[in-house]
């Protein structure tokens, strides 16, 4: 059952166009109740992401299931991880798993981006975004770009070999930002030509001029308690302030993309009827087709007016 799923996906994909894109998909999602489990690949490696309640079904015979029906559908795979996911509490957040730093270079739309495969429960590039980052690089030519929360900077990337005038990265983490200036020298893009920003996006955003970006990308967590910031943060208290200062940092008919992975986030009603605004819900068209997950995240762009 398992192994005639993946072969009917791996062909659903083919046909719609996805492996044209890109050799990092999802190939599974979930799609059959007794297989809990996530399926990414990665060029030559896979990751399974294991969904089982480990206190019920840690005896079922499932994941060496799938395991096997992976290694039959790919059989030059250099490897298969696997990783635990749970629901996770508010202030309970993964942790580093590895330090082998098994890193590799997976290819989307003709751009390259770094992937660690070991070493954190998510690799590096959130493979859900793959439509948003070709929107982005798409509409980027000439502009000013500033994307927050940029994590790797993949976005970045997109914008930059759009023929953005200029890209800046913001994010808490410093780390990040260095893995995303690798990911720019990997396109061979010059990051020393952007804006590499460290720092909390709430204290940061607001010291940002106004009118000065054409299009802002803002793709926050859903919860964060960083040792880095001084409060903690949840997307659903605090987005009314982040798209108000984006739109006060917007230029005039300038454009914000604001997504975020809250499975219940509801957008403030106050942007439904807004004059000085167009409001779109792109969230079912952000969604790529390797993902059957309707609430992986939510996509909305806002067009300034005037």
């Amino acid at each position: 059952m398992i192994k005639n799923r993946l072969k009917k996906n791996l062909q659903r994909l083919k046909s719609s166009g996805v492996l044209n894109e890109t050799n990092a998909f999802r190939i599974y999602d979930r799609d059959i109740p007794e297989y809990p489990f996530m399926v990414d690949v990665y060029g030559e490696y896979i990751v399974i992401h294991d969904r089982r309640n480990l206190k019920i079904d840690s005896e079922k015979p499932n994941l060496i299931e799938i395991k096997d029906a992976i290694r039959d559908l790919f059989p030059d795979a250099k490897n298969v991880f696997t990783k635990h996911r749970k629901n996770q509490e508010r202030f309970n957040k993964y942790q580093k798993m590895s330090k082998q730093s098994l890193i590799t270079t997976v290819q989307e739309n003709g751009l390259n981006f770094s992937i660690n495969l070991t070493d954190y429960i998510d690799v590096g590039l959130f493979l859900d975004h793959r439509p948003l980052r070709r929107w982005c690089k798409k509409q980027s030519k000439g502009k000013r770009v500033l994307n927050l929360f940029s994590y790797t900077c993949a976005i970045s990337v997109a914008c930059a070999a759009g023929e953005a005038e200029s890209v800046t990265s913001v994010d808490l983490s410093q780390k990040y930002l260095d893995w995303g200036e690798k990911n720019f020298l990997l396109n061979d893009i010059d990051p020393s030509s952007h804006d590499f920003i460290q720092g909390d996006i709430l204290k940061t955003l607001p010291t940002i001029k106004k009118e000065s970006f054409d299009l802002i990308i803002c793709d926050p967590p859903t919860f964060s308690n960083s040792k880095k910031m001084t409060d903690t943060f949840d997307v659903q208290q605090s987005h009314t302030f982040l798209i108000d200062e984006c739109l006060e940092k917007l230029t005039s008919k300038g454009k914000l993309y604001f997504s975020c992975n809250k499975r219940d986030f509801k957008l403030d009603a106050k942007y439904l009827n807004n004059e000085s605004i167009t409001l779109s819900n792109l969230s079912q068209k952000s969604i790529p087709a390797d993902f059957k997950d309707p609430k992986i995240h939510q996509c909305f762009l806002f067009e300034k007016i005037s």
